[in-house]
Order: C-alpha cells, then structure tokens, then sequence
C-alpha cells in the first residue's frame, strides 16, 4: 500500500514537471458582429477586429476569423519555436480582407496584411506566425505584405491557403525572410495596376531555404512567381537553397515575366511544378539584380508548355548560371521560332542536361541563333533525351489534362533522382521500371494520389478517385522601387 501511495505520488510530480513553463495555447475568435470589448473567448462572445485581436493574444494562440468581411491586420511581434502563433479564417468560410489595418501608413505601407519587424522601432527579431485561408482582394499596393530588414531577417512565417487577387502590384511579397513556407496559395489578376507588370507571388531580398509548394499562380501581369535576391537591397544578396515543387502556373506574362523567374539562387530544387499557357520564359535561370547568377539547381520533373507568344521554355541566359541539373522535364513551346532551351554560352560549366522530352530547337549564345538537336547533342546534352512534337503524348491538353498517355514518349522513360520521390499529386515515383517524365507519373485514374482541395478544383476529372490529404502540404522586369521600400518591392 504504501509502495503504491509512492507511485502514485511520484507520477503526479512527474505530470507537474512536464507541465511547469509550457504554455497552453488558446483560442480566440473573431465576428462581424463581435465586440472588442468581449472575451473573444466563444463564438458568441468574439471580438470585432482582428488587429484588436493579434495585439492581445500571447504566444502560441490561435485566431479564428468567423465569415464577413474585415479590414487587413498588422504584425509585429513574435511568436516562440514551439509555440507559433495563428491568424486563420474559420473552416469552409469566406473571410474577405479588402481594407487597410487600423493602423499608421507606415506600419500598412498600403498592404492589407503585413507582418513587419521594422515598426515600431528599427528591426528586431519577429518569427513563427502562420497566415492562413483569407481572401485578400484589391490592395493598392500588395495584397500579403511579409518584410524583414536585412540585419535582420523575420524567420519561419508561414502563408497558406489564401486566395489573393486583384492587386495593384503583387499578390504575396515575402521579402527578408529565411525558412518561410508559401503552400497552397491561390494567386490571380495581380500587378496589372503600374503597367509594367508585377507578381502573383514574390519571393526575395536574402531570404533562404524558402519552401514554395502547391501554389496555383495564374493570370498575373508579370511572373507567377518571382524570385529576386536583390543585392541592391542588402543583405547578401543571394537567396539560398530554394525548394519550389508542385505549383501549377499558367497564363502570366502579359507584360512579360517567366512562369518562375530566378535570380541570385544558389542551391535548391525546382521539381514537379506544371506550367502551361506562360506568354513569355518558362523557368528563367538568371543575374539580375541578385548577388551572382542562378546555379547549382536541379531543374526536374517539370511540364512546361508555352503559348504561341512565349519566348523560350528554359532560360539560362547568364554565363555564371553553372551547375544545373536539367532532368525529366517536358520543355514545349508553341511558338513558331523560338525552342526549348537556352543557354547563355555553348559550355556553361557543370550544366547537365538529359532524360527530357524536347523540340528541335536551341540556342547557346542567348537566343542570338538557334542550333538544331543534332548539333545540341554534339555539345554533350540530352543524348538520352527525345524531340516531340508539341502537345502530343498529352491526354487533353485542350482542358489543360497535362497526363501522359500510357504508350506516349516519357513514361517510364526518366531517369531516377533520389530528391524527387513523388509527383505533382503524391504518387510515387516510380510506378514503372524508371520514372516518368514530365510532373505527372502514369498510373491508373487516382492510384496512390494524394490530392488536395484546390488541385481537385483546377482539375475536376481526379475528384472520383481523389483522396484529400488532412495536414501537412495541401495542395518577374520590375518596377523602379519606392523609396519606403526594399528595393525590388
């Protein structure tokens, strides 16, 4: 009896000391119809206004966001490593963010939700927050405003789920950030206001290790997305081991800007995004305004189809762009001239290109002159790789089904890669004796696919067979900048 009583006791401590300095997140809520005067503690008794609410959470709390329409919210302290801190829209509701936060210009800097470690005093550490599921629609400026300072770069902030068009400039900017995660966005009919032409998402100024994933990127005036290190800004101008995969992008560049745009990368992985209907580059490669060339990516598993006004698929146009790794893509274009890939020079040191199902079109001096297959092969590219003819092998590239037929050139026809382990839906890689080329492995109609919410919008015919993941990955030339701005914003 007494050896139990000791037990007993004994566990009870250990339960206390488990406990002792860990916080115990709450959460809040917020309503139309709410008062900042309340708890916000239930959905009966929310508060009105969500900057009212991300004043006066603590760390580790959640803000849910019941359907209405709000005005834009404004973030500048931080959150913990293991505690991050949540703004969210309620689920299956529709919580639009179309006006300024209720606070000064220079906090707003004309964006509706910001996270800014600059104000109120000049640059302190800010991190660990998640944005997620808002509707951001009409800003006079950028819809998703995320900017640190480069002594001093905000870390680990989180933007997903949100729907975000109609902008002035772009649609998420996401400046001075290391570790940011950017997944499941929904980013249309941005940068149309300046007629220059911006984003639908902007990733830049030094940030490292971003993860860009699942985004659907459509319809921008500039790029879908656009990542620019920007040594002008400060910092070092070079944006470090990227990790962009299984975006869908379609129908940007109206007034120029690739599908994926990348100056001053070093390291990282473009693989399984699909691109298709892109009115200028496909993936362009490049040093612009970033501290040194794009280099040492590996560029795989994407399908890449340009429209008739494109200009080239994969563009790699700087002579510093070396090392890249060129696997498994679908590289078509549709216009009458110009081809699949190139380069800025006949050699670019380390560059490895293979396995890739191609037209009979290059260039090695940066679109000066146009070199056929022949003579691309000659130079020690692609000597396992196919010419196709655009658009052929897809099942219905008319309702932008990007497939592959089963006996099209490409299945089974790619070349293994130990970093790319699944496709753009999850499936497995490979299902066959080698993987297939392209972002799409073949397989039976929803096999092994893991799919999420907005890829079973964008592409109706997986529905039947689809199952929705719960947690975890749900499914551009520039304007002179402003002067309360990073350069590059």
């Amino acid at each position: 009896m007494v050896a139990m009583t000791y037990r007993s006791l004994f566990s009870v401590l250990i339960t206390f000391l488990l406990h002792v300095g860990v916080s115990h997140a709450t959460e809040y809520f917020v309503a139309e119809s709410g008062s900042d005067g309340d708890t916000g503690l239930t959905r009966t008794n929310e508060w009105a206004t969500i900057q009212y609410a991300v004043d006066n959470i603590t760390t580790g709390d959640t803000i849910t966001v019941l359907e209405g329409t709000y005005d834009g919210f404004f973030i500048n302290w931080s959150g913990a490593s293991n505690a991050y801190n949540t703004v969210r829209a309620d689920a299956e509701a529709q919580v639009v963010i179309n006006a300024l936060p209720p606070v000064p210009s220079h906090y707003h800097k004309d964006c509706y939700i910001v996270v800014n470690n600059q104000w109120p005093w000049g640059g302190h550490p800010l991190g660990y927050w998640r944005v997620e599921g808002f509707e951001v629609v009409g800003s006079g400026r950028h819809g998703v405003l995320v900017l640190g300072v480069d002594a001093v770069s905000l870390n680990d902030i989180e933007i997903r789920n949100n729907r975000v068009h109609d902008n002035f400039y772009v649609g998420i900017a996401v400046w001075f950030v290391d570790d940011a995660i950017i997944e499941n966005n929904e980013c249309y009919t941005n940068g149309f206001g300046n007629g220059v032409g911006e984003h639908g998402l902007y990733f830049g100024n030094s940030g490292d290790r971003p993860v860009i994933r699942g985004n659907h990127l459509h319809d921008n005036a500039g790029s879908g997305l656009h990542i620019n290190a920007d040594a002008g800004a400060g910092g070092d101008g070079i944006c470090s081991d990227v990790l962009i995969e299984e975006n869908i992008i379609h129908d940007n560049g109206h007034i120029g800007g690739s599908g994926i745009n990348l100056d001053g990368c070093d390291g990282g992985r473009v693989v399984n995004n699909l691109l298709y209907n892109e009115h200028a580059s496909g993936i362009s490669v490049f040093q612009g305004n970033g501290a040194v060339p794009s280099r040492n990516l590996l560029i795989a598993h994407n399908t890449v189809v340009l429209a008739e006004d494109g200009r080239w698929v994969l563009n790699i146009p700087t002579i510093g762009s070396t090392s890249n790794r060129i696997y498994n893509n679908i590289l078509f274009n549709l216009h009458p001239t110009h081809g699949s890939i190139v380069l800025g020079a006949t050699n670019v040191a380390g560059t490895v290109s293979d396995n890739n199902i191609l037209m009979n079109a290059f260039s090695t001096d940066g679109d000066s002159t146009t070199i056929d297959f022949d003579s691309w092969q000659a130079l020690g590219y692609d000597h396992h790789s196919v010419i196709v003819p655009p658009l052929s092998g897809f099942k219905n590239p008319a309702t932008s089904d990007y497939r592959l037929l089963e006996e099209a050139p490409g299945v089974d026809d790619g070349v293994m890669l130990s970093e790319v382990v699944a496709d753009i839906l999850g499936a497995p890689r490979s299902r066959g004796c080698h993987p297939d080329i392209g972002c799409y492995e073949w397989g039976l109609q929803g096999l092994l696919m893991i799919v999420t919410e907005a890829k079973r919008e964008l592409f109706p015919w997986l529905a039947p067979a689809a199952r929705v993941s719960g947690q975890g990955p749900a499914p551009g030339s520039l304007p002179a900048p402003e002067a309360s701005m990073p350069a590059g914003s």
